[in-house]
């Protein structure tokens, strides 16, 4: 017999998530990332999410049992009103992976950006050689 597993999502959690990333994207009171983009944070956020998620699940199959503890509980960011540090860390972590890229992209088209209002463009020394 073949087993099929859905991933069941908790809708709650996944709100209360989403929230405090729209918290750490846009916030008043904290200084802005310049190379944060919301499609960035989510598609990271997503990917951790489904990496905990396909983790625990190889564990339970494994034990093929449930602990009295829900393991779903520590997929999310956040948890009853408990911001999850070890996905915080990893989200993090994973973004800082991206930022370089991320940043050059952004200076580049603020470059791109003045030049067309300005008119200017800017030529390399290097390049007269």
């Amino acid at each position: 017999t073949t087993t099929t597993t859905a991933t069941v999502f908790n809708v709650e959690n996944i709100i209360d998530d989403f929230v405090l990333l729209i918290i750490l994207y846009q916030n008043e009171y904290v200084p802005s990332i310049p190379s944060l983009d919301m499609e960035v944070l989510l598609e990271a956020y997503k990917q951790i999410l489904s990496s905990q998620m396909s983790e625990a699940h190889i564990r339970i199959s494994k034990s093929q049992k449930r602990s009295e503890k829900d393991p779903q509980k520590d997929f999310y960011l956040v948890n009853q009103g408990a911001i999850n540090f070890r996905f915080l860390y990893e989200l993090l972590l994973r973004l800082s992976r991206k930022e370089c890229k991320l940043l050059c992209h952004v200076y580049e088209s603020l470059i791109r950006h003045y030049q067309r209002l300005s008119g200017y463009r800017y030529h390399d020394d290097d390049d007269k050689e």
